[in-house]
């Protein structure tokens, strides 16, 4: 497919934001929000979390059923690491014009594993979950997603010994999983308390190394763009993604 409170908010008006100049536009058809880089990668452990609200998604369009999702994660890996990311999160899914509600985690390249299948693990449009990804080092790996309304965590552990399973990097993303059949988010995706480790404290996202905002275009001949990713707010660990156009 393709950190610790994402929430969903009616509208973010980030007016004590912080200018910063060392934050990297990247611009792409798949992820909104931030990456950032550890620099030094192989001092264990290196974690990132962050809380949000499931977002509610429009599953018409000009009138007739759409079929498309939106997934809300934190990770490590993922935009230097190849198939070694680490990540957990929700999906908004739209099914034929009809929405659900599910947790996953994944390990690619394998496809994402559903947490919220037989009937355990529910999810619903406005739970308010919190997650975190922790690479404890020598290829050990600790996934956590909670989910605070109905009260249930679910744990995974992965062990993966390949030298190249060390992560670069750590993102909180919104993302576009079918590219060009990213359904409407009817409220911004707001993350909160989105902190880093790296064998140390935790540390607020904003002060994070090479910080890259990314942004999802339209894939057209004038590339239009499909959110807008703010600038995290005067605390450091908040931000906001804001839905733009299809």
């Amino acid at each position: 497919m393709s950190v610790a409170l994402i929430t969903c908010g009616a509208m973010w008006l980030p007016t004590a934001a912080l200018a910063r100049v060392d934050i990297t536009d990247h611009p792409n058809q798949v992820w909104a929000g931030y990456g950032l880089d550890f620099t030094n990668p192989s001092d264990t452990p290196l974690s990132v979390s962050g809380t949000w609200t499931v977002p509610s998604v429009n599953c018409s369009r000009n009138g007739k059923p759409i079929s498309g999702q939106v997934s809300v994660w934190p990770g490590l890996g993922g935009a230097k690491s190849g198939n070694n990311l680490e990540q957990t999160g929700t999906d908004s899914q739209c099914i034929n014009g009809k929405a659900t509600y599910w947790a996953w985690y994944e390990f690619p390249p394998k496809p994402p594993v559903h947490i919220t299948a037989n009937g355990k693990y529910p999810v619903s449009v406005n739970d308010s979950m919190r997650a975190d990804v922790t690479d404890q080092g020598a290829g050990y790996f600790v996934l956590r997603i909670f989910d605070n309304t109905k009260h249930w965590h679910y744990t995974k552990i992965m062990i993966n010994q390949s030298s190249s399973a060390v992560p670069q990097t750590g993102e909180w993303i919104v993302e576009d999983p079918g590219n060009a059949t990213w359904p409407q988010f009817t409220k911004n995706v707001v993350f909160k308390n989105c902190y880093w480790v790296q064998n140390g404290p935790q540390t607020a996202l904003d002060l994070g190394a090479n910080l890259t905002q990314y942004t999802i275009y339209t894939n057209t001949l004038f590339p239009l763009a499909k959110d807008v990713t703010w600038d995290p707010a005067s605390d450091g660990t908040d931000f906001a993604v804001q839905w733009q156009r299809y």
